[in-house]
């Protein structure tokens, strides 16, 4: 759906106050989604640009609702059960207390959100915004953390697209 009643507004343009507010709509679809007996599991993403093959030209955002999890979340799954297993210790913890000791990746931070360029990452701006305590979703998250969330999400959106000049 679109980001506000205006559809050419982008998700870098709303004030935090609209990105809370969106965060909230996320949150209740999440819940409303992962009630259903027949949802395994929920993406919620951006495409944005002509170049990965958008077709509205809206700003926007999809909810995938599916059946099945993605291979590729499956297997992050496992990884992080067997590192549960192995050491008692929730493996996303493990890389955000790595990149906060670290540094040199940080990008973004307020309160309790964080915004980081992983050690692993795959792709030149693969960025992760993440809350510090694990949840299993972000409808797990409360008021105050989706608001860290939200300031922390609009602030990359804002300089990726000061990077790429939209």
């Amino acid at each position: 759906g679109c980001y506000s009643p205006r559809h050419d507004i982008t998700l870098a343009e709303l004030d935090v106050d609209g990105v809370d507010v969106l965060l909230q709509t996320w949150q209740e679809q999440m819940r409303q989604l992962t009630e259903h007996p027949d949802v395994a599991f929920v993406l919620i993403f951006e495409n944005k640009g002509e170049a990965v093959g958008v077709s509205n030209p809206h700003p926007h955002c999809q909810i995938y609702a599916t059946n099945f999890t993605f291979k590729y979340i499956q297997t992050e799954l496992d990884a992080g059960r067997r590192h549960l297993d192995d050491t008692g210790r929730v493996l996303f913890q493990d890389v955000i207390a790595a990149e906060r000791q670290d540094g040199r990746r940080l990008i973004s931070q307020h309160g309790s959100a964080l915004a980081f360029v992983p050690y692993f990452a795959r792709y030149a701006y693969e960025t992760y915004v993440a809350p510090m305590r694990s949840v299993p979703t972000i409808a797990d998250l409360d008021d105050g953390e989706r608001r860290d969330l939200a300031t922390v999400l609009r602030d990359m959106v804002i300089r990726f697209d000061n990077l790429w000049r939209l």
